[in-house]
């Protein structure tokens, strides 16, 4: 069994109800870079930043640590450049059964909508998936910096690798 933390950003009052209920909800929109699941940063000061770069900006927020634990089977880490190949092909050859119907539309989808339907379309294809891990490139992330940052990221699907709730 694997085990790593994963921390997660959200307003006081949705992280008291996730403490007393240990339960997250999953995010179902189709343009979750991971897919549909719950999201975790690996690190805290991701967490923390992004809770202050985003919709929580005039609320009370909560930094929460999560363990999670797994087997290799159901691990999905797209740092590994053959799994990137993989999703790659897949997706690929969704599209072009896609395209090779008489009534397909020529719609335009962002960045984020093809990553969140390449990792639900694999984890569709592969069930045993429960958690997906990606490091992206987040450009110049820290201020007062001239490095670049890196943010990785972690999906959770299935609810039972979330072990342990506590506040970070």
């Amino acid at each position: 069994m694997n085990c790593i933390y994963g921390y997660h950003g959200t307003t006081q009052s949705n992280a008291e109800q996730i403490l007393k209920s240990n339960i997250f909800i999953e995010s179902t929109k189709n343009n979750e870079w991971l897919g549909r699941g719950v999201y975790f940063f690996q690190y805290k000061y991701h967490a923390e930043w992004w809770i202050s770069h985003h919709r929580f900006k005039d609320k009370d927020t909560q930094i929460l640590k999560a363990k999670l634990e797994f087997k290799n089977s159901q691990l999905l880490d797209l740092d590994d450049p053959q799994k990137l190949e993989e999703l790659e092909s897949v997706v690929q050859h969704m599209v072009d059964i896609a395209n090779s119907t008489s009534d397909h539309t020529n719609a335009k989808f962002t960045d984020q909508e093809k990553w969140c339907f390449a990792c639900n379309a694999y984890r569709a294809l592969h069930p045993e998936i429960g958690i997906i891990v990606y490091t992206f490139d987040k450009g110049k992330l820290y201020e007062n910096s001239n490095f670049k940052g890196n943010q990785r990221q972690i999906c959770v699907s299935h609810s039972p690798i979330i072990t342990k709730i506590e506040i970070a």
